[in-house]
């Protein structure tokens, strides 16, 4: 439904899996493979789907951080 609204398939997206709790599960993948990269990772509800230029940007902090103390 979002692409055929108009959102790209390579939009970024991340599903989160039982967030802020001790099994919280995170996968990180774009709105055209996102069905299938959280079948294959086993990431189930209650879950919560970050769409957008924000899902992306958690890949780029981390890179940034790495080495910062």
């Amino acid at each position: 439904a979002l692409q055929r609204g108009g959102l790209a398939a390579a939009t970024p997206v991340a599903m989160i899996q039982s967030a802020t709790t001790g099994n919280e599960r995170l996968v990180e993948s774009t709105l055209g493979t996102l069905a299938h990269d959280a079948t294959t990772s086993g990431i189930g509800s209650p879950a919560i789907v970050v769409i957008g230029a924000i899902a992306g940007l958690r890949r780029d902090l981390l890179a940034a951080m790495v080495g910062w103390q």
